[in-house]
């Protein structure tokens, strides 16, 4: 999950950043094409908050659900496997941090790419830094991807 929605974070904004440079080209733009990049930040910061709620009543509804079916009726714990609720719950749960990964990662980029923008470097038309922060963004996807590889977990029995 966090990585998905880590992915489609930095393709959006870098492919957003993409198009707004080729409408508005050059440093001397680059203020307008970081204002219209806040407003991307800001529908990502809505959009996870009706997630966010969306997915907290959900998950309260369900959670609910797989205590008085778990404990009542089957007389088995909470969050044992044979308790269907909990799958609904763990669904709840991921979709609500999905959503706050999103809005925290998207808006910690698009404010360093601001900060970024400030420091005038002549590589790249001035666009040095800014270009370097979405480098350092996908460069750090794909060292996560190559670690995940790295990693050796049990099975599931």
């Amino acid at each position: 999950m966090g990585l998905g929605v880590v992915g489609l974070g930095v393709l959006d904004f870098s492919g957003l950043f993409k198009i707004y440079q080729g409408l508005w080209p050059g440093a001397d733009n680059l203020a307008l094409v970081l204002n219209v990049l806040s407003g991307f930040s800001l529908g990502a910061s809505s959009i996870a908050l009706f997630a966010r709620v969306g997915g907290g009543v959900y998950t309260k509804a369900t959670d609910v659900g797989a205590d008085l079916v778990g404990k009542v009726e089957a007389d088995i714990p909470e969050d044992h496997l044979l308790n269907p609720a909990t799958i609904a719950d763990n669904v709840g749960d991921v979709a609500g941090m999905g959503a706050d990964l999103f809005e925290s990662y998207v808006g910690s980029i698009i404010e360093t790419m601001v900060l970024g923008a400030f420091i005038i470097t002549p590589d790249f038309n001035g666009l040095g830094t800014v270009y370097l922060l979405l480098v350092l963004a996908a460069v750090g996807i794909l060292m996560s991807i190559l670690g995940n590889f790295l990693c050796e977990s049990k099975r599931w029995r």
